[in-house]
């Protein structure tokens, strides 16, 4: 009786107003409240779910997927676009198909990976033709433009943007046509020709004057912007600031920081010959810009973390709970059969109890994690911003009593400390990213390990130089393997990184690569300072982090070589270490060959 009053109560109840909670989930992300997005859709995900309503779900997948590309977390975002792809297919929803593969296109233009955008957004036109719909086919062909000057293709990229503003101003869409002029310009001026420059320039101040009529501020902007560019490339410096002066204005008019902080170290770059007291003004506008957008996107990162947190802890209660209930249903039936199954109720009272230990640990590893991230926060990154306004102020009380050379190597010195900071903060980004199982997507490909590890070297070659260190590579030609590329070679840079800071002038550094009983084993040997035991017993762990100046004061934070290591178990390996005090540190990252 009481089950079919819960039934025919469930049935009557009022269904969620999905619609208002996609409306809501906009507006907190147009409003940059991305955390409060995340947590919306994701209820909403469970109620849809809940309800048995499959199109409310795959909508929230939708908000989801929009989410995590605007917070820059590529591999979720595209995890989310692929399930709403696949759904689409199978119901062969085609308006839907073409909006999806222009979704996954645009994820991977952002992720920097323009030849896996190409595929998706020639297969998103390639709908949009046979279906007709000539407003949709525009806006994916002005999305291929963007791709091709990417790929610096900029023929096909030139091509795209013209049949994509013809036919918008065939169609009467004079606005959307502009922003298509826009896109055209932007691959004339990419390729560098003194003919495509004017053609860009010429086209760039019909986009002007159609953006003011318009008054479409934000694409006003960028057109100042790219304006300047051209300015710029042609030696034409006083035009060039001209122009971005005017998008700063706008910029500031209209509250748009995260372009403003563009504009203002074009600017800085642009007049530190010329005029090098504006430079600086400039500089000190864009570091405070930066200053401000890394305060935001940690506030993002922590509350994002906090949500996924949250979700986890529940997720962790309810399988207590639901351990619980099978504890209690074991205990009923032990009484009921006791004399047959006490031997057996033994052994489940073990397994059961040694779950809900194994998932208490878990959960307090969460939190512990949690309040070492926020520590990290309030401590390493607080006192070097604190420190760097301290120096601005002190730069500009005596700009005019300090010689060119003092104001020199006054600037190199907040230059070295600003990049500490910032690697210090990408550092723990990617870090808390990985601890949340976000971060870049994992992409096995094969490739040639001694051309990647030539290219992973060559940033850190200037540096050696400098140092005068001898930087050697051995690995022999033709040696291939499975893996991620990128992740590969951004752990090598991090090695390499670290043996430099680490290494006395006149030394030596070594990577070199062999393959055998099926793994690929990569070292980078130094003949630096080396470290003690107790040292490298706290390496890579985060609550008793490693933290010291190179040889030559350079900062450190401990925090690249714990990221360096989460990075090799991401790629199925492990990263082991050597080292003796006085004669140098070996790295070795071992991963599967997996050929």
């Amino acid at each position: 009786m009481i089950a079919a009053i819960l039934s025919l109560l469930l049935a009557t109840a009022p269904a969620t107003d999905f619609y208002a909670i996609s409306d809501s989930v906009d507006s907190l992300q147009s409003c940059g409240q991305y955390a409060a997005a995340l947590k919306l859709a994701k209820d909403g995900l469970e109620k849809a779910h809940e309800e048995g309503d499959e199109e409310s779900e795959i909508s929230m997948i939708s908000w989801l997927g929009a989410i995590y590309q605007r917070v820059g977390d590529f591999e979720r975002s595209l995890e989310c676009h692929n399930k709403v792809y696949e759904y689409d297919l199978a119901t062969n929803y085609r308006d839907g198909i073409a909006a999806d593969l222009g979704n996954l296109a645009s994820v991977y233009l952002m992720a920097d990976q323009p030849k896996m955008a190409e595929k998706y957004i020639l297969d998103a036109i390639r709908y949009a033709e046979e279906d007709g719909v000539r407003s949709s086919l525009a806006i994916k062909m002005g999305t291929a433009s963007e791709v091709y000057t990417a790929l610096g293709q900029y023929e096909k990229a030139i091509d795209y943007a013209t049949r994509a503003y013809e036919m918008d101003k065939e169609d009467g869409r004079d606005s959307k046509a502009s922003v298509r002029l826009c896109q055209l310009a932007a691959a004339q001026a990419s390729t560098g020709d003194a003919g495509n420059l004017a053609l860009a320039e010429k086209n760039l101040h019909v986009c002007i004057e159609d953006f003011k009529e318009t008054d479409q501020q934000n694409s006003l902007a960028i057109a100042y912007t790219q304006l300047a560019d051209i300015y710029d490339k042609r030696g034409q410096t006083a035009r060039a600031a001209e122009q971005l002066r005017l998008a700063a204005d706008i910029c500031k008019e209209g509250g748009n920081s995260t372009f403003l902080l563009k504009v203002s170290r074009k600017l800085a770059e642009l007049l530190a010959r010329s005029d090098p007291k504006s430079a600086i003004e400039w500089y000190e506008l864009s570091a405070a810009l930066d200053k401000e957008q890394h305060a935001q996107k940690m506030d993002n990162i922590v509350a994002l973390y906090d949500v996924e947190f949250r979700t986890r802890e529940k997720e962790q209660i309810i399988e207590l709970q639901n351990q619980q209930i099978r504890y209690s249903n074991s205990i009923l039936m032990s009484v009921l059969a006791f004399l047959i199954a006490a031997a057996v109720v033994a052994v489940i009272l073990a397994l059961q109890k040694k779950k809900i230990t194994k998932l208490n640990r878990e959960l307090e590893d969460l939190n512990a994690v949690k309040d070492k991230f926020f520590s990290i926060i309030s401590h390493d990154l607080r006192a070097p911003a604190i420190a760097q306004k301290t120096a601005l102020q002190m730069l500009l009380a005596n700009y005019d009593k300090l010689s060119s050379e003092q104001q020199k190597d006054f600037c190199a010195g907040m230059l070295q400390q600003a990049e500490g900071q910032v690697d210090l903060l990408e550092n723990l980004l990617k870090w808390a990213r990985l601890q949340v199982g976000s971060g870049d997507p994992v992409l096995q490909v094969r490739f040639n390990l001694a051309n990647a590890l030539q290219k992973a070297l060559a940033p850190a070659r200037g540096q050696c130089q400098q140092k005068e260190l001898a930087l050697n590579l051995e690995c022999p030609q033709g040696t291939f393997c499975v893996s991620d590329q990128n992740i590969l070679s951004t752990i090598v840079r991090n090695l390499v990184s670290n043996a430099v800071k680490f290494t006395p002038r006149g030394g030596s550094i070594t990577v070199s690569a062999v393959q055998k009983d099926g793994s690929t084993l990569v070292s980078v040997a130094d003949t630096g300072v080396g470290m003690d035991e107790e040292k490298l017993s706290k390496l890579f762990r985060l609550d008793q982090r490693v933290s010291s100046s190179g040889t030559e004061n350079e900062p450190g934070s401990g925090l690249g070589l714990i990221l360096t290591h989460s990075m090799a178990e991401r790629l199925g390996g492990r990263l082991d270490v050597a080292s003796v005090p006085g004669k140098g540190t070996t790295f070795t990252l071992c991963i599967p060959t997996n050929e």
